[in-house]
């Protein structure tokens, strides 16, 4: 049962473990998401290596993709690569994970111009609440991690809420207590929302 939408720990249980293609080394019983982050795109990339990891069983997501305005390649690049992560995604009806760095405007321009059809889920969220539910109205999914806006967490749409590592040193039971504090519920209550809404995602 997946609790954790997002992590780079490549040992994770009950996670979606993020990773390169060119690192995507399945171990059994783990569970995937394959992209190129928009730091590492420069230039082309290899996209046949993406499709035959992405077509494999425990790929259950495309990414993480987006784009990055602070970091990474120019920013034409990371628009390309992220159109070709959101081809890939609705040809392999997976969902899509997101990097987005002050980009909101132009990853709400591309879902509005693509018009995809597969869930798509703003990974490690830490705008404030008028943004949130500015992603979330356009039915974007919001995953939060160990740091988040407090106003953000308490009023997002429940039917729309994720919790996941990413990176973080702390273990996702850490991050549900601290989810759940900012809601003002239990964290099983929180968990019971999070299963749900990984269940409409990942299938």
């Amino acid at each position: 049962m997946i609790i954790d939408c997002h992590t780079h720990c490549l040992t994770a249980e009950n996670a979606v473990v993020s990773c390169s293609p060119d690192a995507f080394l399945p171990v059994p019983g783990i569970l995937y998401s394959v992209g190129y982050h928009p730091w590492d795109v420069f230039g082309d990339c290899d996209w046949d290596m993406l499709e035959v990891a992405a077509r494999h069983p425990q790929v259950v997501a495309i990414g993480e993709s987006g784009l990055d305005r602070l970091r990474g390649g120019d920013i034409e690049y990371q628009e390309r690569a992220f159109v070709k992560h959101v081809t890939l995604s609705e040809m392999l009806d997976k969902p899509l994970i997101i990097h987005e760095v002050k980009s909101v405007d132009s990853i709400l321009g591309l879902r509005r111009d693509l018009r995809p059809s597969q869930k798509w889920v703003r990974h490690g969220f830490r705008g404030n609440a008028n943004v949130a539910k500015m992603l979330t109205d356009k039915g974007l999914y919001l995953s939060f991690g160990e740091k988040f806006q407090f106003e953000a967490v308490k009023n997002v749409s429940l039917d729309r809420l994720l919790i996941e590592t990413d990176d973080s040193k702390l273990p996702i039971g850490a991050i549900a207590e601290k989810i759940a504090t900012a809601r003002g519920i239990s964290v099983d209550d929180l968990l019971a929302v999070v299963v749900e809404n990984i269940r409409n995602v990942f299938g």
